[in-house]
């Protein structure tokens, strides 16, 4: 049974993309509690800039480099 973090509100195409995602990439149920965790981040980083995964590319890429960067730690 997979369970996430993603809302109920989410494009049922984008719920199925991140959780065929987080399966293939969590062996394990701790790393799998870390990536969903980890996305439940990056998510609520792109929220605050009214975006979600399937949003415009360049828009994402700009927020996906300042996450990853470490803006959103803390």
């Amino acid at each position: 049974m997979l369970v996430t973090t993603t809302p109920a509100t989410l494009p049922v195409k984008l719920q199925l993309a991140l959780a065929a995602w987080l399966d293939e990439h969590s062996a394990r149920p701790l790393t799998h509690g870390a990536y969903d965790a980890e996305m439940g981040r990056f998510r609520a980083a792109l929220a605050r800039v009214d975006l979600d995964l399937d949003g415009d590319y360049g828009l994402v890429a700009l927020v996906a480099q300042a996450y990853a960067a470490g803006g959103d730690r803390g």
